[in-house]
């Protein structure tokens, strides 16, 4: 005799997510009563043959052509017992359990995706052992089943076990490469960029993402950064003097000149 599962929902952070972290979670699952230790009954009562099956568990049914059927009793559900009227346990109503809210603490894993579940054996309901329960089954409670949702983060987004972010770098980086720095799970770390970076080239940075969860290798993630070139959309007249020179120097025809800058011969 199982009891059911029972399933509830947290929410955690982005960097819970890749750190882990433990919730106390309120649940109110059904409990053993303690006033009948789950029997359904009053203190010096028993339970007694049912009467509709008269004790059998079934009950039998005339069919046409003198042909019989047997089925579960319905009075009983099939144990043949129950508890007589007025000898009910006043705590649970004779079912036996009892709703009791309790707090439990769930330790959530480094890497866990949004969306996942956790379980843990023997925290659902426990089962219903009073009524028409069968007295002598072995009780088993069923499980605790924790769904997981992860938050989105302003900065990170994720592929599996991999973080993605997006690094704005300006125009004049892209162009003669420098160095930039980029936000990771374990603070900010500097990285090259090189001359004549385009919008949509990446770099891998090995190691610095989410812990992998279920592989046998263990490990981290990778961080991938993407560039962006932070186009300026207004300039100066001594930045778009320079912008012109560049554009004469590198024989750029179609660019448009404001600026009479002449070309160098």
């Amino acid at each position: 005799m199982v009891g059911e599962n029972i399933e509830i929902q947290t929410s955690i952070t982005f960097a819970e997510a890749a750190k882990g972290t433990s919730k106390t979670i309120s649940i109110t699952p059904l409990s053993s009563c303690r006033t009948c230790s789950g029997t359904g009954l009053k203190t010096g009562t028993q339970r007694s043959a049912c009467k509709s099956c008269n004790g059998t568990g079934t009950r039998l049914h005339m069919m046409q052509g003198g042909f019989q059927m047997a089925s579960t009793c319905g009075s009983c559900d099939g144990t043949g017992s129950t508890i007589p009227r007025g000898s009910e346990c006043k705590t649970c109503s004779g079912n036996g359990v009892v709703r009791n809210r309790k707090s439990i603490t769930v330790d959530i894993p480094a890497g866990i995706e949004d969306g996942m579940r956790l379980r843990l054996d023997g925290e659902g309901d426990a089962p219903v052992t009073g009524r028409s329960a069968d007295p002598d089954a072995r009780a088993q409670r069923g499980d605790l089943y924790v769904f997981v949702r992860v938050a989105k983060d302003a900065k990170f987004s994720r592929d599996g076990s991999n973080i993605l972010y997006t690094a704005s770098i300006p125009l004049t980086t892209a162009l003669l490469g420098g160095q930039v720095s980029i936000p990771t799970l374990d603070g900010s770390v500097n990285v090259k960029v090189a001359t004549g970076t385009n919008s949509g080239d990446k770099i891998t940075l090995p190691g610095m993402g989410m812990k992998r969860l279920g592989s046998r290798r263990g490990g981290s993630g990778d961080l991938k950064v993407e560039f962006r070139i932070n186009m300026p959309k207004y300039l100066s007249a001594n930045q778009r003097t320079i912008a012109e020179m560049l554009a004469n120097e590198m024989g750029d025809q179609s660019a448009r000149r404001v600026m009479n800058v002449s070309s160098p011969r």
